[in-house]
């Protein structure tokens, strides 16, 4: 859980911490986040995210599944 999805994407990139699977954070209603790529040498995926509602967006979730490709 992060306050800014987009402002946490861009330190990392900056830093060259990670890639990510999108350029911006995926939004839905009450909803933001992002994805790592998989980092080569130990395969963990980072998810930072915003939410201002409870549960899932099916919209998002459909985003988040293309992202992932």
């Amino acid at each position: 859980q992060v306050e800014d999805v987009g402002a946490v994407m861009s330190e990392w990139k900056s830093k060259g911490w990670a890639e990510f699977t999108t350029d911006e954070p995926i939004k839905a209603e009450g909803l933001q986040q992002c994805f790592t790529k998989p980092h080569p040498l130990t395969g963990i995926i980072y998810e930072f995210i915003y939410r201002t509602t409870k549960g899932f967006n099916i919209d998002n979730v459909k985003d988040l599944m293309k992202s992932s490709d």
